[in-house]
């Protein structure tokens, strides 16, 4: 095999490290030699300390063993599968959903399989996912547009008149930079176009609604949903993803998607947890509110600070901008000196790159640790060099 040379690599892409931890204990985490107050962790409703949780998981290995074994379609579905797939749908008020074992699984799936030659797909060009390479794979026309300009969807939905059915793919929250989207904005033009949506509901799973079910919670929003989906580690600390919508056409998808007949099936041990952890998350209405408190003196201390993007979203999710992605970088490694452990995020277009220090605030973090964090990332970016 024929190596690429490094510098090529580099120019590819940025350098990333895997630094191994040696543990994770409530809000702090140890690594790199040091233990440090710990953003990173998805984990937001701490359900990793939870026995109940952790004991669904544990009788279920027990009962099924740990992997999956084989393909849904062939024996690997369990009782686990079926009771989570049936808690999934009642949680989010659909007829059914289905476990897949990734969110590209999940959308490679509906999309490939499911829209049809005449339709059109609106994709927001900020999204994460990959979905260039998820296009490839469709007979749909994809469309980029831009979520948070809602001028640019009437657009390009205004071009797409004679298609027989229009579909707009978007993420609720982003994971990137913690922006919602505007739905009071975009439902009136969704709905001028008959417009139906495809949404990503990975980072408004738990939080978003009074039983944090997401769009489910919305009544003027929920009519327009075409088809939920979601990655189930983003608020639940297992693996797996999930695609919710018409019993039909999820049979369909199915019967078609022949990339479903090889993929093994995600651990029953890890639908267990996951149905425990949706039984747990519709009643935790006094975590979330404490939570959105939280959330809520953090991003404003952070507006306060000069980052006045800070307030354009209340995700626990907070992004900040602070320039290039390689000084998010700086900003992060230079936060380890002062006890916390954050990550970037970065949002790269033909002509920018934007570059996001990003936090994840949970339940575990106290206001003696947001009030500090914040205070150090005002000292250490006052130091770094300006763009």
């Amino acid at each position: 095999m024929s190596e690429i040379p490094k510098d090529n690599i580099l120019s590819i892409t940025r350098p990333r490290e895997l630094h191994p931890r040696a543990g994770r204990i409530g809000a702090e985490i140890e690594i790199l030699g040091k233990r440090l107050v710990d953003f990173t962790n998805w984990d937001i409703f701490a359900l990793n300390e939870n026995r109940d949780f952790l004991k669904a998981a544990q009788v279920e290995i027990e009962k099924s063993g740990f992997g999956g074994a084989s393909p849904r379609t062939s024996g690997g579905t369990s009782a686990a599968h079926a009771s989570c797939e049936k808690r999934i749908a009642q949680f989010l008020g659909v007829p059914a959903a289905l476990l897949t074992t990734s969110k590209f699984a999940a959308l490679q799936a509906l999309v490939s399989e499911f829209l049809a030659d005449g339709d059109i797909l609106l994709v927001d060009e900020q999204m994460q996912l990959p979905v260039t390479d998820l296009i490839k794979l469709c007979r749909t026309p994809a469309v980029p547009f831009v979520a948070a300009n809602p001028s640019s969807l009437e657009s390009e939905l205004s071009k797409c008149r004679s298609a027989k059915r229009k579909f707009v793919l978007m993420e609720h929250i982003s994971p990137a930079t913690g922006r919602k989207q505007d739905f009071s904005a975009l439902l009136p033009i969704l709905q001028r176009h008959a417009a139906s949506v495809i949404l990503d509901e990975s980072c408004a799973m738990g939080m978003e609604g009074l039983r944090g079910a997401g769009g489910s919670e919305n009544p003027l929003l929920s009519p327009s949903i075409f088809f939920q989906f979601g990655e189930i580690s983003t608020f639940i600390p297992s693996s797996g993803a999930f695609l919710a919508g018409s019993s039909e056409a999820l049979a369909a998808i199915l019967q078609g998607a022949r990339s479903l007949y090889n993929d093994i099936a995600i651990p029953p041990a890890c639908a267990s947890a996951a149905e425990a952890a949706i039984n747990m998350l519709e009643l935790s209405h006094a975590a979330r509110e404490r939570l959105r408190e939280s959330v809520a003196h953090f991003r404003a201390g952070l507006s306060s600070l000069g980052f006045l993007d800070a307030l354009q979203s209340d995700s626990p999710i907070v992004s900040v901008m602070v320039g290039a992605s390689s000084k998010a970088e700086e900003l992060s490694k230079a936060l380890i000196q002062r006890g916390f452990f954050t990550d970037t995020a970065a949002i790269s277009t033909p002509y920018s790159n934007v570059g996001f220090l990003r936090m994840v605030v949970s339940v575990r973090h106290t206001g003696k640790m947001l009030d500090e964090l914040m205070q150090a990332i005002s000292d250490v970016y006052k130091r770094l060099p300006k763009d």
